[in-house]
């Protein structure tokens, strides 16, 4: 039998084949802010924590190969629990069909924390349906790995704790007995406690105000702005209801990344901090006043959402001009990291765009039908445990766009991070049942 401590490594090396032909790792503008640890009300500073602990202002390729690690692992783990006859060789094919097919490397290689959604949800997935096929130090592990995995991101509390409400459901529909699922969601409950202290302990002492996410609803305000809700709202409220926001309203920008980033529009309302209270005023009053038009919006924006998941879309050599990341590469990195970094793919333009994101439509669309084809065959053979493993992962997809389009926009970034999951669920389901029906043909 092949070790882990072989098939994990040789896995993580080849989800880490598109950045090691980039030539760098991949880099958003937002990644100057985590790589210099710059206090921002809606960032989460713990990622920029992780990075830290594995570049330590010197080799910028070791966060990627730790994600890529995680990822590995967490998907040989994955083998381990399913009923399958050749994990080695499952996981070897698995691993290469989704390091050449799939956006998980491209996100793997990516210096943000947006791989790390997909990873919460896998992690979230064995500990709520195969927790006790661990022993303790995995069990830890994976606790560990759920825990990080909800931090670096503040919209992963919200999405860590609807795919536990999706696990809890699923476990109901599995028959599970209470108590077992009670055991389990009090597991899971554990890296939910830890970000929730996390996060009102850092803005506490950084931002002096005891809150969760202290930007509070901004970003969905500028989403509902650029989506017309919230923009109706203002024009018949206005001046009336003496918002400060009353005095732009004939000149609001036509998009929630105009109002949030660009011209000063927030920052002449008091930025983040000083829209904090009248931005969920404003939202609750648009959601109260036009609650037909917030639904269209919503349902508008999952749609749309469900078919934006190009995994190179942000693999740009084009940063706006207040991003910071070439004076913080050769900051922390010196002039051999930037020169890199501008000699590779992604900065010379010679990513295969295009081909990229035709392969990726015509998979995920494939994707879709086998994950449904799979869990119908799985539900007529009575084997609801093997039907839950793609019902999760599409549930966990669905509910990613659902969150992430509503209060942020569609962006191909919040689909793309996690879409990897539906292809993959697909396939160990249709391999169980595969495996299943040779077992079965063998004992007649």
């Amino acid at each position: 039998m092949v070790s882990a401590w072989c098939l994990v490594p040789a896995g993580a090396l080849v989800l880490l084949v598109p950045v090691l032909l980039n030539g760098f790792p991949f880099i958003f503008q937002d990644t100057s802010d985590y790589l210099i640890f710059t206090p921002r009300l809606y960032r989460s500073p713990f990622y920029g924590l992780f990075l830290f602990g594995f570049h330590m202002n010197s080799f910028i390729w070791a966060p990627a190969v730790a994600q890529a690690l995680i990822g590995s692992a967490l998907i040989y783990l994955l083998i381990r629990v399913l009923p399958v006859r050749n994990r080695p060789g499952t996981f070897a094919g698995l691993i290469v069909f989704l390091g050449a097919f799939t956006s998980l490397p491209w996100f793997a290689g990516f210096l943000m924390p947006d791989i790390f959604t997909a990873y919460l949800f896998l992690a979230i997935y064995l500990i709520g349906f195969h927790l006790e096929r661990f022993g303790r130090p995995l069990q830890v592990m994976l606790v560990g790995f759920a825990g990080l995995a909800m931090v670096v991101h503040l919209s992963h509390l919200v999405l860590g704790c609807g795919a536990i409400a999706a696990f809890v459901l699923l476990s109901r529909w599995l028959r599970q007995p209470w108590r077992r699922t009670f055991v389990r969601v009090a597991v899971l409950c554990i890296p939910v406690t830890l970000t929730v202290g996390a996060y009102l302990t850092y803005n506490r002492v950084i931002f002096k105000t005891l809150a969760i996410s202290p930007a509070g609803q901004t970003f969905f305000l500028a989403n509902l702005i650029e989506y017309g809700p919230a923009r109706d709202y203002l024009r018949d409220a206005c001046p009336g209801a003496g918002y400060k926001i009353c005095t732009q309203v004939a000149t609001l920008p036509s998009t929630a990344n105009a109002f949030l980033w660009e011209a000063g529009h927030l920052d002449r309302l008091g930025g983040f901090t000083g829209m904090s209270v009248e931005s969920a005023a404003i939202v609750r009053a648009t959601v109260m006043s036009r609650p037909g038009a917030v639904a269209t919006m919503v349902a508008g924006n999952l749609w749309h959402a469900l078919g934006a998941h190009a995994p190179d879309t942000d693999v740009s050599s084009e940063f706006p001009p207040y991003s910071a990341i070439f004076e913080v590469i050769a900051l922390k990195f010196g002039p051999r990291a930037l020169a890199a970094f501008q000699a590779s793919a992604q900065m010379r333009d010679v990513v295969p765009h295009r081909l990229i994101r035709t392969a990726d439509t015509v998979l995920i669309a494939l994707a879709w039908v086998l994950a449904a084809a799979t869990s119908m065959v799985a539900l007529v053979r009575r084997e609801r445990a093997l039907a839950a493993l793609p019902l999760f992962f599409a549930a966990c997809v669905l509910g990613d766009a659902l969150v992430c389009s509503a209060l942020s926009g569609v962006f191909d970034r919040y689909q793309a991070r996690v879409i990897w999951l539906l292809p993959m669920a697909a396939l160990l389901c249709l391999i169980c049942v595969r495996d299943g029906s040779r077992q079965r043909l063998g004992g007649a």
